[in-house]
């Protein structure tokens, strides 16, 4: 693709979509595919693989589902970064006497290495598909719960539990249950169904008319591996027997679900961890592992309406990128080997207006075998009203934010490498200040337990676990997958999952516990290369982690070094401390999974020889705290430019991913989530991809229609106007149990004469704090019920921060009636009467509605029959108000 980027570099784009990921990836589809008119564009510093040929090392490692461990340390794939896990002082010590990590990387000069090489490997992808052609295909949708907090501190309840399920639903192309066949069935057959699914029912079996809330016709496949692959393995039989009895000891029933699967080939609602009443109502215990990998009705043959879709092959956002380029090549464009260096901003309020990119292979120096050559330069642009979205992950994109002048002024201003003391300080101008850039840093925590096995396993036999050098030469496990989509590799490896609360009182599980035929330690520098075959390991997932105090910063302003990560660890961040790391309840938490995985340990004796790592020098509950803290990892980061309501000083972005600050601009990928929805993040982006294609389009056809008419975006102008006018003539008080921060009063608002947001944001929406009033209803007790209202307010001190009022039929009197007293006031407020200064018009107001003496009340009162007028006089006294009303809003 990239050598035709020359002769369309002049081109312009409706949106243009940084990175072909999680988030890139399925929303520059929904928008290809959604408008004839819209021309998308994506940019990708890494290759396209598929286009080297199924055989290619690059293309078929990211293709077969149990080499995924091969294709995150792969060159043709490979984007490393070393980060940090803690903050250390100036000696270099690590807090808390943590001892030093043994995965930790020192650069090797002889390749080529230097200090940014220094740290903990964390794997990254460059190719369409970014991470997801590199993932571990885990596909687990999460609790609604996740959301439904998400919701609530935004304000949004478009990102409620329910909303976003449906988003599951859309993309889910579910390949290992029966979809509902509601279209196929007659009205006879579908009252035989309700009486048959009536008497289920009344002897306690509920019916499942929602085939579990899944999804059947969306672009992501997901299966289970095929149970009958491992059953031959003795020994992986009875480390699974064992961890069904520690299961069941521990009250997780689930566990004969699973005997049952085994003993009849069918997988019971209960264990699949998507299903939502599973999730609903016993959300712990054992389960198959969803993945994102081709089954049900796919064939190992390429057929011309879905061409990439092919059994036991990955199912990623890659595939669905492809497909929508095929059949919409006028709507979608793909520019590969291009590397944004910069988002164009322009006027002021500053708006994206496009990109500055390098084009050249493996120009960032995150590759494995990074390019010298320097790239060539080159722009690309938005039409008018056009948008720039950042998709490049928790590490990338708030990299090119600050490379771009967004972000925290203070540290834009004073650049520098901590592990380079001789770097000379840069510095980079910032043109929006948002503080909260690169901020808010977090991880999932894991770590492993691996033992030794009497013997290999069977099931491996013959396995290298990567592609080999001559594609004419595979494993004989490569070749089943070749030849039939079959077979070991169509896995990724783990066998067993279980969900379990590390306490009672929690309401949903926060550990997830797996099961795999092989040895992993966490991500080191050649973790990937398998040399023994009489390995398991048990990994145990840390979900809902607490910490929040990583950070992602420039290391240098030369956009093709990587940026400077670190997460934290267990609380490490916080300054100043509020207790020690070994008493993080996270630590606590992992503690309890470690001795639940000796438990299955000790009861599957007969054939664990010994237990390798940690081992038995970390038996005690304080040793095993220390391991934890020194050898915990993570794959998950998220969070760096998280959505935040309207005040929230370091919110990046509101909720519909807008960058605060710049019109034109959003980011859509694992950076915007203020806390870590789900347990395995993957699919949280996918969903939030597809809300982002919806909320885009939205905006797009308001947008349009707004345009189209002058009238109402110059009315709003006009009232935003109006409203601070009034504002800043108006003293705002705090209600009872409202209480500002310093930040939320000062530095959060735009409006810094009364401590409230500007009543338009940057992208012409109103405020969260703008408030209106509707008084409606007919005939004299409406009229007195709205007066009530008007009283209580004024009484509260709220009525002064009522912005607009809407009124009609009994409201529409008292709603005269409040504009008459403002009107008369208006003019006594701006000048002296008899030499002394009036009150305010709303302190005023409020005392003539809350004093019983007041005669402006007793007349309203008394002149009740406005609303059943009696004679012309009445008549004519309420065509004059109509007349009066409409005029002062049309002024």
């Amino acid at each position: 693709m990239s050598e035709e980027h020359s002769e369309k570099t002049q081109e312009e784009f409706d949106y243009i979509i940084v990175g072909s990921g999680a988030g890139g990836a399925p929303l520059a589809s929904r928008l290809a595919r959604s408008n004839k008119d819209k021309k998308v564009l994506v940019i990708e510093a890494g290759s396209n693989h598929t286009q080297r040929g199924p055989y290619d090392p690059g293309n078929e490692v990211s293709r077969v589902p149990l080499l995924h461990g091969a294709s995150t340390e792969h060159s043709d794939l490979s984007w490393r970064f070393f980060v940090d896990h803690y903050k250390r002082n100036g000696a270099g010590q690590l807090p808390d006497e943590i001892a030093e990590d043994p995965k930790w990387h020192k650069p090797d000069a002889h390749v080529g290495e230097n200090e940014t090489h220094d740290g903990i490997f964390y794997p990254r992808a460059a190719g369409i598909g970014g991470c997801t052609i590199h993932n571990a295909m885990v596909t687990i949708a999460g609790p609604d719960s996740d959301w439904d907090e998400l919701a609530e501190f935004l304000n949004d309840p478009t990102w409620n539990g329910r909303r976003m399920r449906s988003y599951f639903q859309k993309l889910e192309h579910n390949d290992y249950l029966p979809a509902p066949d509601r279209a196929r069935r007659g009205p006879m057959r579908q009252m035989w169904r309700y009486l048959w699914n009536s008497i289920w029912f009344l002897i306690g079996y509920r019916p499942d008319t929602t085939s579990g809330r899944h999804g059947f016709g969306g672009w992501l496949h997901t299966s289970f591996t095929d149970l009958s692959i491992g059953l031959q393995d003795r020994q992986l039989v009875k480390m699974l027997k064992a961890a069904l009895r520690v299961s069941k000891r521990e009250g997780l029933d689930n566990s004969w679900s699973l005997v049952r699967t085994f003993l009849k080939g069918k997988a019971w609602q209960s264990l699949d961890p998507n299903h939502f009443e599973t999730q609903s109502t016993s959300p712990e215990g054992v389960v198959l592992i969803p993945t994102s990998v081709y089954g049900g009705d796919t064939t190992v043959h390429q057929n011309r309406a879905t061409p990439y879709a092919m059994l036991g092959r990955r199912s990623s956002p890659r595939e669905l990128l492809l497909e929508t380029l095929a059949l919409h090549p006028d709507n979608l464009t793909i520019w590969t080997d291009c590397l944004v260096t910069k988002v164009i901003l322009e006027g002021d309020p500053p708006r994206a207006v496009g990109v500055e990119l390098l084009r050249g292979e493996r120009l960032y120096r995150a590759h494995v075998n990074p390019n010298e050559e320097p790239g060539q330069q080159d722009t690309v642009r938005v039409r008018e009203g056009g948008e720039v979205i950042l998709c490049g992950g928790a590490f990338n994109t708030p990299q090119l934010l600050m490379l771009s002048g967004i972000g925290d002024p203070e540290e834009l201003k004073q650049i520098h490498d901590v592990r380079n003391p001789d770097q000379k300080k840069q510095k980079v101008k910032c043109v929006v200040k948002l503080p909260g850039v690169g901020k808010n840093l977090q991880d999932r925590y894991e770590v492993s337990i691996v033992s030794e096995m009497e013997k290999d396993f069977t099931l491996l036999e013959g396995a290298s676990f990567n592609v080999p050098n001559d594609p004419n030469a595979p494993d004989r496990h490569l070749r089943q997958w070749r030849e039939e989509g079959t077979g070991l590799y169509t896995s990724n490896g783990a066998v067993l999952g279980i969900f379990k609360r590390s306490r009672p009182d929690l309401q949903h599980p926060d550990l997830f516990i797996f099961g795999i035929p092989s040895e992993f330690r966490g991500y080191s520098v050649g973790y990937s290369r398998v040399d023994r075959h009489n390995r398991f390991t048990w990994v145990i997932l840390k979900s809902h982690t607490r910490n929040r105090e990583g950070s992602v910063s420039l290391r240098s302003t030369d956009p093709l070094e990587t940026p400077c990560v670190n997460f934290n660890y267990f609380g490490t961040g916080l300054d100043p401390r509020v207790g020690r790391s070994s008493s993080d309840a996270d630590v606590q938490a992992i503690v309890h999974g470690v001795k639940f995985v000796r438990d299955i340990l000790q009861t599957a004796r007969s054939v664990v020889s010994q237990e390798v790592h940690p081992g038995n020098n970390f038996t005690s509950e304080s040793a095993v705290n220390e391991w934890i803290r020194r050898d915990a990892w993570g794959h998950h980061a998220c969070g760096t430019c998280r959505m935040g309501p309207d005040g929230d000083p370091n919110a990046v972005l509101d909720s519909r991913f807008r960058v605060r600050g710049v019109a034109n601009l959003r980011v859509v990928d694992a950076s915007i989530f203020p806390k870590i929805p789900g347990y395995f993040i993957v699919s949280n982006i996918y969903m939030a991809s597809e809300k982002a294609a919806e909320v885009i389009l939205e905006d797009a056809t308001s947008s349009e229609s707004q345009s189209a008419a002058v009238y109402p975006r110059e009315l709003q102008g006009n009232e935003a106007a109006a409203i601070k006018i009034r504002r800043d003539q108006t003293e705002f008080v705090a209600v009872a149990d409202e209480t500002l921060t310093d930040e939320q009063s000062g530095e959060t608002a735009s409006d810094e004469t009364n401590g409230f947001a500007a009543p338009l944001g940057d992208h012409g929406q109103w405020s969260s704090d703008v408030t209106g009033l509707a008084l409606s209803g007919g005939g004299i007790r409406s009229a007195t019920h709205a007066l009530g209202v008007l009283q209580s307010l004024a009484r509260s001190r709220l009525l002064r921060r009522v912005d607009f009022m809407s009124t009609v039929s009994g409201g529409g009197y008292i709603g005269s009636f409040i504009g008459r007293c403002y009107d008369r006031l208006r003019s006594e407020n701006l000048h002296n009467v008899n030499g002394l200064q009036s009150a305010p018009a709303a302190d005023r107001v409020e005392q003539t509605l809350t004093s019983q003496e007041s005669p402006a009340i007793h007349w309203l009162r008394s002149h009740g029959n406005y609303i059943a007028p009696n004679g012309s006089g009445d008549g004519r006294t309420n065509f004059a108000i109509f007349v009066r009303n409409l005029l002062r809003v049309r002024s």
